[in-house]
C-alpha cells in the first residue's frame, strides 16, 4: 500500500500514524472526539481541545474508552448503513402514527357508532399484525368493526 501522506512535524513521525489518512479513503470511515474524554454541551465542546491532522479530528484527554488516544474510529457498513436508514424510516412511521393517534378522540359518553368510529381509525393506525387491545390484533379489530351495521343507517361503519 503507498502512503499518500508523509509525516509532518505535526504527526512526530510516529509509525503508528502512518496509513492513517490512506485507510480513512479506502474506508469511508473517520476518528472523531472519544465520548469519554471530550467533553461537551448542547454539542459544543466545553474546553479548547487538540486538533490531531492524522486523525483530522479534534482529540479529547484519553481515557479507557478510547485506549488513551482521545479519538474512536467511527465506520458503518453497508448493511449497517441500511439498516440506520430502516431504523429511521421506521421511527419517522411511528411519529406519523403517534401523531395521528393523538387527534383521535371519542366524544365523552359518545354513542357506540362514535366510540366504534374511534376504536376503528385507531387500529387502522397501526400494522395489521399489532396488538393493540389486549392480544388482539390491530388487523382484526378492524375488520371486525368494519363488518358492524352502523346502528343510524343500517350501513357499514367505516
Amino acid at each position: 500500500m503507498s502512503h499518500t501522506k508523509q509525516p509532518t512535524p505535526h504527526m512526530v513521525a510516529d509509525p503508528a500514524l502512518l496509513g492513517i489518512a490512506d485507510e480513512m479513503k479506502e474506508s469511508g470511515g473517520h476518528w472523531q472526539p472519544c465520548t469519554g474524554c471530550y467533553d461537551t454541551e448542547d454539542g459544543h465542546p466545553t474546553q479548547r481541545y487538540d486538533y490531531s491532522p492524522a486523525l483530522q479530528t479534534e482529540i479529547g484527554c484519553g481515557c479507557h474508552e478510547c485506549g488513551g488516544l482521545g479519538a474512536v474510529w467511527w465506520h458503518m457498513t453497508d448493511e449497517q448503513l441500511a439498516s440506520f436508514e430502516n431504523d429511521c424510516k421506521e421511527i419517522d412511521a411511528e411519529d406519523r402514527r403517534d401523531r395521528k393517534l393523538a387527534t383521535i378522540v371519542a366524544p365523552d359518553n359518545g354513542t357506540p357508532h362514535e366510540v366504534f368510529s374511534a376504536v376503528l381509525e385507531c387500529a387502522r393506525a397501526w400494522v395489521p399484525e399489532a396488538r393493540i387491545i389486549g392480544n388482539v390484533r390491530a388487523g382484526d379489530i378492524a375488520r371486525a368493526i368494519e363488518s358492524l351495521p352502523a346502528p343510524e343507517t343500517r350501513e357499514r361503519v367505516s
